[in-house]
């Protein structure tokens, strides 16, 4: 009785950890400028769909076509420079399941993801912000035009800067958010063609 109640207990544990195994998904960066890495991980050997569709459900791309891929990691390069800037989805189907991901194709540079040495990664205070002014630091090289952009969830440009100025380049610059609604945005310094990403979050 007790090595069956025992053999019992193992069915389950193992039980337990197959459900527990599933495929996964990830997309990066995102948001992206002109393409995207997909990033799978299948528990099983099978045959994997992928297609991408806008927010109203057309489809605006088909990444794979019941492609055989085994169990492990994988990794698929996506481009969608002929996509417009906007929010989409990446819907995967494999092993009897589907896993979808949101990503988001903004238009800041010509996909240009490096950031050089001389340009440190900005600061946005306070984030989340409940106030009407949120500050951004940041520092750059001499003799370079800068570009601040701030991008709403729909890949859509809600402010644009030009900070060309001297005296804005090197020191932190003051964002009035009181005209934004409450959501998530994506403060983007493009310095050059070097482009710095920093996510802000609007109460």
């Amino acid at each position: 009785m007790k090595i069956y109640r025992l053999f019992s207990l193992l069915l389950v544990v193992i039980s337990i950890n197959a459900k527990s195994q599933t495929d996964t998904l990830t997309a990066y960066p995102n948001p992206f400028d002109t393409t995207f890495h997909l990033n799978i991980s299948l528990v099983n050997n099978d045959t994997v769909n992928i297609t991408m569709y806008n927010l109203i459900g057309q489809l605006e791309k088909t990444i794979t076509t019941n492609s055989y891929m085994p169990t492990g990691n994988h990794n698929i390069t996506v481009n969608c420079s002929t996509l417009s800037s906007g929010v989409y989805f990446v819907k995967m189907d494999a092993n009897g399941q589907s896993i979808a991901k949101k990503v988001i194709k903004t238009n800041t540079s010509n996909g240009i993801e490096a950031i050089v040495n001389e340009t440190k990664t900005i600061n946005v205070y306070p984030n989340p912000s409940d106030g009407s002014n949120v500050n951004i630091d940041f520092q750059a090289p001499t003799n370079t035009n800068a570009q601040l952009v701030v991008y709403d969830m729909m890949g859509r440009a809600v402010y644009t800067n030009n900070l060309n100025d001297r005296n804005e380049i090197n020191s932190a610059y003051s964002l009035d958010v009181s005209g934004l609604a409450s959501g998530v945005y994506m403060v983007n310094l493009v310095i050059d063609k070097v482009k710095v990403c920093q996510k802000l979050i609007k109460n």
